[in-house]
């Protein structure tokens, strides 16, 4: 009775792409930008047969979630001698997310035998909509410097803003910073150990409310 007459379904229908342009402005300068979209959409139902222990029941559930993002950045690479090399970027990342949910149950079972049916709901049915908005903006750069191909020193800063938050107050600035040493290049070539590396680093990461978030958890 279970996998025959208690039936769940589910339908996804998705759309991935991006486009990008790239351009070297010289040897060691290039920039380029992308534009990225996503969209998930999902169609749900469950039901109860008859003739089980629990009530007929039927319900609904249909979501859809998008995002639109716009991204740049340029980058930098030069080699000063043969020991000294740095790279640098700087860059933006715009970002739009949808959400948008609509719910529907039964209650109280239903009227009609075998026909599963929000509208022959027994009693009058349970229905929600979730619709969520956001908007994200972002300016980013990092910066490595390199010696002798074997000590390395990262830093990289952050800003973003987003509609989440207080207008007065939206902006988030994080940081980060490793350094890196490659001890193996001191041992030389050997059949015990052929790649060797010490890493240190910390890390920030940006934080908002969630979408229409107003409660107060903390002052």
């Amino acid at each position: 009775f279970e996998p025959y007459e208690n039936i769940k379904t589910q339908t996804k229908n998705a759309i991935y792409g991006k486009i990008g342009l790239q351009y070297d402005i010289t040897d060691n300068l290039n920039a380029s930008v992308e534009i990225r979209k996503s969209y998930n959409a999902y169609e749900s139902t469950d039901r109860n047969g008859w003739g089980g222990l629990a009530l007929p029941d039927y319900t609904e559930d249909e979501n859809y979630d998008s995002l639109d993002e716009i991204f740049g950045i340029i980058n930098y690479q030069k080699d000063f001698s043969e020991n000294f090399d740095v790279s640098a970027s700087v860059g933006f990342e715009n970002a739009s997310n949808n959400y948008k949910r609509a719910y529907a149950s039964a209650v109280g079972g239903l009227t009609t035998e075998n026909f599963y049916s929000i509208n022959t709901s027994v009693d009058r049915p349970n229905a929600f909509g979730t619709t969520r908005r956001s908007k994200r903006k972002s300016v980013f750069s990092k910066v490595s410097f390199g010696f002798m191909d074997m000590l390395y020193l990262d830093g990289s800063a952050r800003l973003d803003w987003s509609s989440t938050a207080d207008p007065k107050n939206n902006r988030v600035e994080t940081y980060g910073g490793s350094m890196s040493f490659l001890f193996s290049k001191l041992i030389g070539q050997n059949d015990v150990l052929s790649f060797g590396k010490l890493r240190a680093s910390f890390a920030q990461a940006p934080s908002f409310p969630g979408t229409y978030a107003i409660a107060q958890t903390y002052d």
